[in-house]
């Protein structure tokens, strides 16, 4: 006979007669040198004799996420359950998903909406019954997905779900569900906050090219998890750079940068980057600094570097010298592969192309190689380099595309195995949701293993083509490597009117733990997309 929890004051004890699986034959502990949990706060439950319920009037995200919950236990411990509606005979041990008609749903509903006044789930053992429900679908998604975070992967017992001993009941709310995808992932904004904002609004200065980066390879440890900020501020001006040590929480100015290599205008194109090990005589955590400068005859990349948390910075010089504003050089970014620094940018400067996305890489940050193509294409223009790497081993790179005849600069997106393996003559393909928008000029582009599967390639623009949502500047995600994308209202709030859009190239940032960062910004009321910089946490279970 089954041995249950109890249920006492209120919250749930795990109790002595708690049905413990055996150590033996095909239940056997997967720690070969202990047949019993390390451990001395655990228990687990032997499940298989439960069956997974849901309501026979549950959307799609309830039934993707009861299907998710099925293969995650036959998965980790070797149990293939039955699913069931709950229109049909109810049976003693049961994991019941979202809103269902039993009592035990029903009454965690209530305890949640007492806790939780919204947007939050409930994970609740009750007797034989297991609940798992949100106030909303999306919401019971993140209950399942925390349910199997914390109870499914967990257990190294066959046909068993790992228990902590004391309350089991778990509330969370863990920030506003953004998306659920069809394979169960949940994107959610954890945080946002504000980097920079001027009470002055008349400040027409556009606070473009917004990028963001968090430290993680700092030598003192007590470093790690710093982040930086910085944009472009479209005047002769020093750069700002804005630095937060609570993870974004409060954010202070440090000292603005100017051109320390040639000593011209300053303000265009920021990219920030840290040294992910040592190059050259440069060590692993040193914080480089690519951007664009002009003096009205000429433009340049330069780069500087910092090793004290962008309080100083000084000059590595230039990576290239081109024309004026008509045959520059242009947007900078920085990547890392194999010992190798690469800076992309965009050049006008060959008369035969209109504009094209080429590269050069060093060694040691003191000499740069020879011209490499990435995109080039005759008379038509490539432009805004977005890059990231993915987990499956490829290069994504997103960048816009003009051709004679076209109206605007719609995204493409293309794959190489190398930073140094692009098919120049390839023009990629139009990047294009599942509901038929597509993406306008400055793209910006990362990658999360986070949420299983593919995880998520995340991609942002100057503004919609097809705008589909309020925003007009989509937040978009990819859960296949880029092949397919869905696209959801931008999480930063931005001008809810045609004139006023996000900023040309935004910036992403992945941190080691999947954690994705994202910065823009969005127009104030008065201003034309000035006067602001946002950031936003995004999480993906």
């Amino acid at each position: 006979m089954k041995k249950f929890l109890s249920l006492i004051l209120a919250l749930v004890m795990l109790t002595g007669i708690l049905s413990a699986c055996s150590a033996s034959g095909n239940n056997k502990n997967k720690d070969e040198n202990n047949d019993k949990p390390k451990e001395d706060n655990i228990d687990y439950l032997d499940v298989s004799g439960y069956t997974i319920v849901r309501s026979a009037a549950s959307g799609d995200t309830v039934r993707n996420m009861t299907s998710v919950l099925k293969k995650s236990i036959n998965d980790n411990v070797k149990l293939d359950l039955t699913v069931a509606m709950d229109d049909e005979t109810e049976v003693e041990c049961e994991i019941l998903v979202g809103e269902t008609n039993r009592k035990e749903s029903v009454d965690a509903l209530v305890e949640l909406k007492g806790k939780i006044k919204k947007e939050g789930y409930v994970i609740k053992v009750v007797g034989s019954k297991i609940v798992i429900l949100g106030h909303t679908e999306d919401y019971t998604a993140l209950g399942v997905k925390q349910f199997i975070n914390a109870f499914v992967s967990k257990s190294t017992k066959e046909k068993c779900l790992y228990l902590e001993k004391g309350d089991t009941t778990k509330f969370g709310k863990n920030g506003e569900v953004l998306y659920v995808s069809e394979i169960g992932s949940v994107v959610v904004l954890d945080k946002k906050s504000t980097v920079f904002k001027t009470d002055n609004y008349g400040d027409t200065h556009a606070r473009s090219y917004a990028k963001i980066i968090k430290l993680e390879h700092q030598p003192d440890e007590k470093n790690n998890g710093i982040l930086l900020a910085t944009n472009e501020f479209a005047s002769p001006s020093p750069w700002p750079m804005y630095r937060s040590k609570d993870d974004g929480d409060t954010w202070e100015n440090l000292k603005s940068i100017p051109d320390l290599v040639n000593g011209w205008f300053a303000g265009y194109q920021p990219y920030l980057f840290e040294l992910p090990e040592d190059v050259g005589e440069y060590k692993k955590g040193t914080i480089l600094f690519a951007a664009c400068t002009y003096n009205g005859s000429q433009t340049a990349i330069i780069m500087l570097c910092s090793t004290d948390l962008g309080e100083t910075w000084k000059s590595l010089g230039n990576v290239t010298i081109g024309g004026p504003n008509t045959n520059g050089v242009w947007e900078p970014v920085i990547a890392y592969e194999n010992g190798r620094i690469y800076c992309f940018y965009s050049d006008e400067q060959d008369s035969f192309h209109n504009q094209r996305l080429i590269y050069k890489y060093t060694t040691d940050l003191k000499t740069w190689s020879e011209i490499g193509d990435m995109v080039t294409s005759g008379p038509n223009r490539p432009g805004m380099v977005a890059l990231t790497k993915m987990g499956n081993g490829k290069w994504a790179l997103a960048f816009e595309y003009w051709t004679s005849g076209q109206a605007g600069y719609p995204v493409r997106i293309m794959f190489a195995d190398k930073l140094d393996s692009w098919k120049s003559i390839s023009a990629g393909t139009q990047v294009v949701s599942t509901t038929g928008v597509s993406l306008e000029s400055g793209p910006a582009m990362t990658w999360t293993p986070a949420g299983g599967g593919d995880g998520v390639l995340f991609l942002c623009a100057y503004k919609n083509i097809n705008s589909k949502t309020d925003s007009r500047c989509d937040l978009f995600m990819s859960f296949d490597y880029g092949k397919t994308f869905v696209s959801i209202e931008n999480p930063l709030a931005v001008m809810k009117d045609a004139k006023h859009k996000c900023s040309y190239s935004p910036g992403f940032y992945t941190d080691k733990d999947g954690a994705v960062y994202y910065v823009n910004n969005p127009a104030l009321v008065k201003g034309l997309n000035a006067g602001r910089v946002d950031m936003a946490k995004i999480m993906v279970y």
